[in-house]
């Protein structure tokens, strides 16, 4: 059942709603992800160290919706569970990044930005290797 005229219309409705939460929640994420990091880098006086920042704050968001539009093998289950581990991973990245900026959360400013998009990489590369090796086990099987 991986073809879309096969799957009942509320199932595939639910999924394009999912679908389009995440797709809404990287966008905003990102833009609040940019935000904060120019909060941060706010009192650095090169522009060039704040843009490559930024640049690499905004990396993660836009592979994961990168990999939530390509996606298209697997089951129905194989791409809500992207469409949630990108939605979660985007709270969990902006909630590093509010509690660093509030000043709840005293490590260096240089390491949140650089090590928690690195997490949400490692992250989501695990989801999509664990979603592509279970959408192979399952067409094997079939």
């Amino acid at each position: 059942m991986t073809s879309t005229e096969e799957r009942p219309p509320l199932a595939l409705g639910l999924q394009k709603g999912l679908r389009r939460a995440a797709l809404i929640a990287l966008l905003a994420g990102s833009v609040v992800a940019a935000a904060l990091t120019l909060y941060a880098g706010r009192n650095n006086s090169s522009r060039i160290l704040t843009i490559l920042f930024v640049v690499w704050v905004l990396s993660p968001f836009l592979g994961a919706a990168f990999a939530i539009l390509r996606w298209r093998r697997g089951s129905a289950l194989t791409r809500a569970t992207l469409d949630v581990a990108a939605v979660l991973l985007t709270f969990a990245t902006l909630a590093a990044y509010a509690l660093h900026d509030l000043g709840y959360w005293k490590v260096k400013t240089g390491t949140v930005f650089l090590m928690v998009p690195l997490v949400f990489w490692l992250l989501l590369g695990i989801v999509l290797m664990a979603a592509a090796f279970s959408s192979r086990g399952k067409s094997q099987r079939a």
